[in-house]
């Protein structure tokens, strides 16, 4: 009887674990790095648009999603039947990775 009683007590813990993440929204733009940093938070869905007009978005998407894409989860990136592109991915860290330097 015990058992039952904590198991529905470990799931109410475990989904307000979660109750701050939201989506962080944007669509790409060259402000970008900087709406990431002010706007977004650590675990938040990043969900960026690069529209079909935007040249080498797979480029500037490869790009975002090595800055600020947690690896240890899945990482979508759909292209639309308008060519658009969606990066959808939980936010690592609103600060970029740094590029290492070349000896």
């Amino acid at each position: 009887m015990k058992s039952l009683l904590i198991l529905p007590a470990l799931l109410l813990l475990s989904v307000d674990a979660f109750a701050d993440d939201k989506i962080c929204r944007e669509d790409w733009s060259y402000g970008l790095e900087k709406i990431i940093q002010e706007q977004c938070k650590d675990g938040d869905l990043l969900w960026v648009t690069f529209t079909s007009t935007e040249m080498v978005n797979t480029e500037r998407a490869e790009s975002i999603k090595a800055k600020h894409c947690s690896f240890e989860h899945e990482i979508s990136l759909t292209k639309r039947p308008n060519d658009d592109l969606y990066l959808q991915c939980i936010l690592n860290d609103n600060e970029p990775r740094k590029e290492r330097l070349k000896d």
